[in-house]
């Protein structure tokens, strides 16, 4: 009887039930049809309204839900790519560029030809090309080779624009990674502010303090002649 069917799990019976009552011209006919008198109850007359209601509007409603997922995935790829680089919501002030050698640590040669340098910080000065220099030059070149060399850059400036000698000075941002804070992290560089107007100053003093608590880098291998803070 179609009214047990009904109340089955979805099987093939149910299916095929709902079949026919979508192809029905209307659901009291179907249902007198197809169901005892005695059986034939409102439940049996809602079920069947809602059944043929559904089917009507299946193909809008796959329509609809197909656009909804569409317009989700699209939403998702635009707030992705909508996402701040630099962990800012405005990236006008920062300048793009590609970093193309790193001559020695400190000052960067950009795809313009210009030369700039880690604003607020000093690496331990090193040769140009032999690497040699200062207690742990060496290391510190070659992680700042690693971090920036060959790659997409954004550069920050600050409220002091270049040093004594007419020298560029910014912060590097990677992505959302502040490499003038990387190096001190890692114990390649100490902090450098003769002006007390450096942006970073308070993050970057902090990240020389973890470096020397942790023993990284030159505060591992220069104790002697590591600077006090």
């Amino acid at each position: 009887m179609l009214y047990t069917a009904l109340q089955l799990p979805c099987s093939d019976v149910v299916l095929e039930a709902e079949r026919s009552i979508s192809r029905s011209t209307n659901c009291s006919d179907f249902l007198s049809k197809n169901t005892p008198l005695h059986l034939f109850t409102r439940a049996d007359l809602s079920y069947c309204e809602n059944v043929r209601k559904l089917w009507r509007n299946y193909p809008s409603t796959v329509l609809s839900v197909l656009f909804l997922v569409l317009a989700g995935v699209y939403g998702w790829f635009d707030a992705r790519s909508q996402q701040p680089i630099l962990g800012v919501t405005d990236t006008r002030g920062y300048e793009q560029s590609v970093v193309l050698e790193v001559l020695d640590g400190q000052t960067l040669r950009l795809e313009d030809g210009r030369e700039i340098r880690y604003a607020g910080i000093q690496l331990p000065s090193s040769i140009a090309d032999s690497g040699d220099g200062e207690c742990y030059a060496s290391e510190a070149l070659q992680l700042s080779k690693e971090l920036v060399e060959n790659k997409i850059v954004f550069l920050e400036k600050d409220a002091v624009d270049l040093d004594r000698y007419g020298r560029p000075l910014r912060y590097v941002w990677v992505q959302d990674r502040l490499i003038n804070h990387e190096l001190v992290l890692q114990g390649a560089a100490v902090v450098y502010a003769p002006d007390s107007e450096f942006q970073y100053l308070t993050d970057l003093q902090d990240a020389e303090r973890a470096a020397r608590v942790q023993v990284r880098g030159l505060w591992r291998e220069c104790r002697s002649t590591a600077p006090a803070l």
